[in-house]
């Protein structure tokens, strides 16, 4: 008997029937697709939506209707939802539904955070929302994670390079971990994937939801620290009942990189044609060295028949010290302009789209080639293919299922020998000499600059292959079981699987100026692959109680597993041109000619949560969750972790007494959470390294190893006035314990380090947001939106050494430092910072026009270098005989306060710069009048430094960046060479400038014609068949505005968000331009 109570389908009674039209309130225009459902049954149970004439018929089965008071909800995007309360009872009842537009979204629901979809005013936290319409806007650059930068506070987004299929780096809030890494997680369709977002279609996506910080993504546990990224993918559910849709896009473009060109223009040397001559006019070949007496020349050799050559020769720092950049080039090329064209891009998009009573689907397939501005390499491809299917099995089950898989290839343009990165050679190159100079063979010449040893970029491309591939299929199956009005059971099964493989292969006879082993010819393939599987179950109890208590219970468990492998082999030295293989490496039994290596992992983990939502009539709102996570990336002695969150919003201007009608939404909230972050397989380990048959220690294990944990703190406020402003603000801090850090170890020991947590960074962030709707009307829709970020991070507990890192060690880890100081050499530029020793002699000191303290000896100038022919000699300041100083040139301390005129490891460590911006800004626009649209963002970051790597080693190679061109400067003011070189003998204040800048990000034109517009032109007939078309023009990175030198100011170490520095191996950002069509039938 009780079994037959509690089984839900067996029930008696008779159907309810809601019909009515929905219309646009202004225009009187049928809206199709708007979804209509009962809120207290849920819309898997009475829920339907509008078909093409706006009209709806909603079903509610008859064990469902009791005369009970229940709320009628019509949503639908861009518009303000709509409820009506009604008594339900049997039979046939009209509710006729007018929408009012919404166009700055202060209506829009969200899930992520509390797991259940909720109304985005009824929660205690910041969630920020970026529609489809948002989300198409940067579809150009194939990445939707991008269309979060500049409209979403809190989140900093950089391109890490410009290489065709490379994925922005994104970091939420500040700084999390010292040592590993701050990318958020990502969440698709309620599978958690890796950051490789660029495997994602744009044109898929209907929202992204991000909630940044433990204080709001602790439902994610040891995941939440870095914030989540939640991506929604769009479904057949999107359209009318009883439609069909089909919708193809197609883009065709190109990019090009801007006009920057980062050679000098001028040179120290008089330059032939063909070489460099002497003094007598003698041709100078590569290796040749000129005799100070005449400066004619000896012949390469000569330092063999002669050991005492050097009395001879120019020394390279005595010519620099006299030498100036300031003679013209008898021919000049620029370089990146011959390895650089207009790259070729293309991107099509088909999807079909169905919604039945029980059923729909959507299914899309796309393709992009991006081939990029290089020359000689193919750029990036990727396929996509994918389907969401839904279908309500009964009035109580509905499953669902989504499938994608992506194939990705990108030809690269780097290898594993360092001197095959094109990048330096495009700047160290003597612009005399041309990329494109071809060899007798017809082949691209290998080092067109032979004072140089950098291969030609061209060249490289044209005869190495060097190329990364990799396929991703993600599914998912879940159901969604409504046994109750106020109980759902859902479930969810994935399965993720991906594959990467990179072939590096040069062929037999290649030729370089070193690195002689891959001469013979050299292979090496990578191959990853990954495999997760998982499960969750989740109950969901609502409830409403007395009259406008709001309640929701939430239980949820969840089982995971993954599994990494990788393998790699290389071998040197093919037997036959042509055949590139394992099989044709020559077989030394007295060398390794082919190495070969192995790696595996397996994670395991669960967790489970309970979390309870109560409002009271939407005033009042309050959460609690209580999470428990075990993996086995923990310890042993540490496997299970808890994590909570609390969290309360009261919204004023719902109350009775509230007195301002111009007032709409004024909601105070406040949320703490704890997160984590998990340590890295192995991190826990003991491991051993076994060599030449000897086995050493390395790593001593640590079963305590935990988590980083993170308490966060966030306090806002969100507001609407007058229908037509909307926005927020949020301060949020956070601190992060239990740092994973690597720690050195006493030698006694027989271990060199263990992994341990220790160390703390605490950050905060202020946020701000402002929508306003400038002009609504049914002819012109015109919004605009900013956003403001300020976030900062200092490491406040360092519980070991401090920590040099990054590229040349620029940044120092310790206690006290904010993340992003940089150190290095910092020369003087006041007497007042001259040692005691050297004060009563200061009037033979003065500070240049660069700012620069320089020595000039009494009665001396620093005007005076050219006029008394003073470069080049040194300077005796105490008078005791003996030359002190090279006249002219910059000093700096020494560790021990000493002066000195080298930088490097001569001088002391100090802060020479910040690379976090003080503030960012991002603003956007959208006009729409009729069928015209237009959009636009602009985003920029401001009052931060770069290190700039190019002037740096450009001058250290002897190859002067273009900031260093002396020509058209009085005599007073020139410098030699000397005088730059000796800034790069280590990292200095010299080459830190100041990176800000305003980009516009996107600029997109677009025209459609709508079905009345269709029949004016082409007929009915044609009407009937295609509902809409659009053709427009976009641009991404068109314009940027900086003072920097370099060449973006958008720069990264290696995509790490938190080391921000300039380095040659960035393949340059390009702008692209592309004309789009979109037809929908």
């Amino acid at each position: 008997m009780a079994m037959w109570l509690l089984m839900p389908g067996l029930t008696f009674g008779q159907q309810a029937n809601i019909t009515g039209t929905v219309t646009d309130a202004e225009s009187g225009e049928p809206i199709p697709g708007v979804n209509i459902f009962v809120r207290e049954l849920g819309p898997g149970v009475a829920g339907t939506a509008s078909e093409e004439d706006g009209s709806y018929n909603l079903e509610v089965p008859p064990g469902r209707v009791r005369g009970q008071m229940v709320t009628l909800v019509a949503r639908f995007v861009g518009y303000s939802t709509v409820e009506r309360e009604f008594e339900l009872q049997a039979g046939t009842r009209e509710i006729n539904i007018e929408m009012q537009g919404d166009v700055l979204r202060l209506d829009e629901t969200v899930v992520t955070g509390s797991g259940e979809e909720t109304r985005a005013e009824q929660v205690p936290y910041a969630v920020d929302k970026v529609s489809e319409e948002d989300v198409t806007d940067v579809a150009s650059t194939g990445n939707p994670a991008e269309a979060i930068r500049g409209r979403v506070p809190g989140a900093t987004v950089i391109n890490t390079g410009g290489q065709p299929g490379t994925a922005a780096s994104i970091r939420l809030r500040g700084i999390t971990s010292i040592t590993g890494g701050n990318s958020p997680l990502y969440v698709i369709d309620g599978a958690v994937v890796p950051s490789a977002n660029v495997d994602i279609d744009a044109l898929n996506v209907k929202s992204i939801e991000v909630i940044k910080g433990s204080a709001a993504a602790a439902i994610y546990g040891s995941r939440a620290q870095n914030g989540v990224i939640q991506i929604t993918t769009k479904s057949g559910g999107d359209l009318g009942q009883g439609t069909s849709q089909v919708r193809f896009r197609s883009q065709v473009g190109f990019t090009q990189l801007p006009n920057v060109n980062l050679q000098n223009r001028f040179t120290n040397s008089e330059v032939a044609r063909t070489s460099f001559v002497d003094a007598e006019g003698n041709q100078v070949e590569p290796g040749d060295f000129i005799k100070t007496e005449r400066g004619n020349t000896l012949k390469a050799g000569y330092a063999d028949a002669d050991p005492d050559y050097a009395e001879w020769s120019i020394g390279r720092e005595d010519a620099r010290r006299v030498s100036f950049q300031d003679n013209e080039y008898p021919q000049y090329f620029d370089h990146t302009d011959e390895v650089f064209e207009r790259g070729r891009f293309v991107r099509n998009n088909l999807s079909f789209s169905n919604r039945t009573e029980n059923t729909n689907f959507r299914i899309a397939a796309s393709n992009v080639r991006n081939q990029g501005p290089m020359k000689e390499t193919s750029g990036f491809y990727r396929r996509n293919a994918r389907l969401n299917l839904d279908h309500d099995l009964s009035q109580y089950l509905t499953l669902q299922t989504d499938l994608v898989f992506s194939d990705n290839a990108r030809d690269d343009v780097a290898g594993r020998a360092g001197s095959f990165t094109p990048w330096p050679v495009l700047y160290f190159a003597s612009p005399a000499v041309s990329m494109l100079e071809r060899q007798e063979n017809g082949d691209y010449v290998v080092t067109p600059d032979t004072t140089r040893r950098n291969e030609n970029p061209l060249y490289a491309n044209n005869n190495v292959t060097w190329r990364s591939e990799r396929q991703r299929l993600i599914g998912t199956g879940q159901f969604e079981l409504r046994t109750y009005p106020w109980l759902t059971i859902e479930g969810l099964f994935s399965v993720k699987s991906f594959n990467g493989n990179f072939t590096e292969i040069y062929p037999k006879g290649f030729q370089t100026s070193e690195d002689e082993a891959v001469n013979e010819g050299a292979i090496e393939k990578d191959s990853d692959e990954t495999r997760n599987w998982g499960a969750n179950l989740k109950a969901t109890a609502s409830r409403q109680f007395l009259d406008g208590l709001n309640t929701r219970l939430q239980v949820k468990g969840r089982m995971e597993r993954q599994v990494f492998r990788s393998f790699n082999a290389s071998g040197d030295g093919f037997s036959v041109e042509g055949v590139s293989r394992f099989n044709n490496i020559e077989n030394d039994p007295d060398e390794e000619d082919i190495n070969a290596s192995s790696f595996q992992t397996d994670v395991r983990s669960m967790f489970g949560f309970v979390s309870a939502d109560v409002d009271w009539k939407g005033r009042y709102v309050l959460n609690g969750l209580v999470r428990r996570d075990g993996t086995t990336l923990f310890g042993e002695d540490e496997r299970w972790q808890t994590y909570f969150r609390l969290g309360g919003a009261y919204r004023l201007a719902q109350e009775r007494w509230w007195p301002l009608d111009q007032v709409g939404e004024l909601k105070l909230r406040y949320s703490y959470g704890t997160g984590g972050g998990q340590p890295g397989f192995g991190n826990k380990f003991q491991t051993y390294n076994v060599s030449g048959g000897r086995v050493s220690k390395q790593q001593l294990g640590n079963p305590d190893l935990e988590p980083s944990y993170q308490i966060e703190q966030s306090v806002g406020l969100n507001f609407a006035l007058y229908d037509r402003i909307s926005g927020s603000f949020t301060y949020a801090t956070s601190r992060v314990e239990d740092q994973i850090l690597n720690v050195g170890l006493p030698g006694y020991l027989g271990f060199t380090s263990q992994t341990r947590n220790a160390g703390t960074v605490e950050s905060f962030s202020l946020e701000g947001k402002l929508n306003v709707a400038l002009i609504n009307n049914q002819d012109v829709t015109w919004t605009t939106g900013a956003t403001f970020t300020r976030t900062q991070s200092t490491i406040t507990e360092f519980n070991r050494t401090p920590l040099r890192f990054g590229p040349g060690n620029l940044f120092i880890y310790e206690e006290g430092n904010s993340l992003g100081d940089l150190y290095g050499t910092q020369f003087l530029q006041s007497k007042s910072a001259l040692p005691e020793k050297w004060k009563q002699f200061s009037d033979q000191f003065q500070v240049n026009d660069e700012g620069y303290l320089v020595p000039v000896g009494s009665g001396n100038s620093w005007k005076d270098g050219i006029e008394k022919r003073l470069w080049g000699t040194d300077v005796d300041i105490n008078g005791d005989g003996e030359e002190d100083f090279r006249w002219g040139n910059p000093l700096a301390l020494t560790p021990d306060s000493a002066l000195t005129q080298n930088g490097g490891a001569a001088s002391a460590d100090s802060k020479i710069g910040n690379s976090t911006p003080d503030f960012s800004l991002g603003w956007n626009m959208g006009f729409d009048y009729k069928g015209l649209s237009v959009s636009m963002l602009w985003q920029g970051e401001f009052d931060f430094d770069i290190y700039n790597y190019d002037r740096h080693w450009s001058t250290k190679n002897g190859r002067k960046h273009h900031t260093w061109d002396q020509h058209g400067k009085s005599a007073a003011t020139k410098k030699p060479q000397a005088y730059e070189q000796q800034f790069s003998n280590g990292y200095s204040d010299r080459y830190v400038e100041d990176g800000t800048y305003i980009k516009l990000r996107e600029l997109s034109v677009d025209y459609t014609f709508n079905q009345d517009r269709i029949r004016s032109l082409f007929g009915v007939s044609t009407a009937n068949v295609l509902q809409q078309f659009t053709f427009g023009v976009t641009a991404s990175n068109l314009l940027t505005l900086t003072d920097y030198s370099g060449y973006d100011p958008e720069v990264t170490s290696t995509g790490n968000t938190k080391q921000r520095h300039d380095g040659l191996s960035d393949y340059p950002k390009y702008r692209r331009l592309s004309a789009k069509l979109t037809l929908t039938f």
